[in-house]
């Protein structure tokens, strides 16, 4: 995972990985300040699988809110720390079901996930370093997440494939109902890029191989690539951000 966010006079480019150590896992945490240096993020998790980490900037203080799943109490959960100044803060468990809390996503102080086959979205208060309790997005077949600001998509089996879905959240936070953004077909892993415009891809299937789509802010449908005869698959795609403090508050 990769966090990046522009200030002035201030860099805050960060990157956050994985280590695997065969039986356990933990995060870990660069930046780009002191590239030489790497800090443990979860120094206190106990043995266990910490994975897929992802973070996003606080533009009033600098700090930086991350968020990964663990195993490491039985089953997977998710939890998150704020690093502020070289300091970790307020590590805490965000999720305590019994059931696995998978493939979180985070942008701003919107955190969205999947629990079994349902889409779940909380989001984080930085002046009392608590997260909202957990609301459904949907459910039903539902898996792989990904979130932008206003908006959050999905892929949800119809029949045999899978399409995709996006929920978009008014500004006074009511979410729209869910919309069908993919053509027929088999569509699958979506995600957001992170800046603006808003653009969101996914691998697409109609009759042969994987190919790319892509549907931005201003089209009405969305737009297929076909780079060559192979599968092209897990696309991400990375734009300028566009930062704001209205943006976590």
């Amino acid at each position: 995972a990769f966090a990046r966010a522009d200030y002035p006079l201030r860099e805050y480019n960060v990157l956050l990985w994985e280590r695997d150590f065969g039986n356990y896992s933990h995060i870990f945490l660069k930046t780009f300040a002191d590239p030489d240096s790497e800090i443990a993020v979860n120094p206190l998790a106990a043995g266990g699988f910490s994975q897929e980490p992802v973070a996003a900037h606080f533009p009033t203080n600098g700090a930086l809110l991350i968020v990964w799943q663990s195993d490491q109490p039985g089953n997977f959960d998710l939890y998150s720390i704020l690093y502020v100044n070289g300091e970790f803060r307020h590590y805490q468990q965000i999720t305590t079901h019994p059931s696995d809390d998978l493939h979180p996503d985070l942008v701003g102080n919107s955190l969205v996930w999947q629990r079994d086959s349902t889409i779940l979205h909380s989001h984080y208060t930085l002046t009392d370093s608590a997260w909202s309790a957990p609301e459904v997005l949907d459910s039903g077949s539902c898996a792989n997440p990904t979130i932008s600001r206003g908006a959050v998509a999905y892929q949800k089996r119809v029949g045999d494939d899978f399409s995709i879905y996006r929920r978009t959240q008014t500004s006074g936070g009511v979410w729209n109902p869910p919309q069908l953004v993919s053509p027929d077909g088999d569509s699958r892993l979506p995600s957001f890029s992170k800046g603006l415009p808003l653009s969101l891809i996914w691998q697409h299937r109609d009759t042969t191989d994987w190919n790319i789509m892509n549907l931005s802010e201003a089209a009405m449908q969305p737009q297929l690539f076909i780079f060559s005869s192979a599968d092209e698959i897990r696309p991400r795609a990375v734009e300028p951000s566009i930062i704001s403090e209205s943006d976590f508050f």
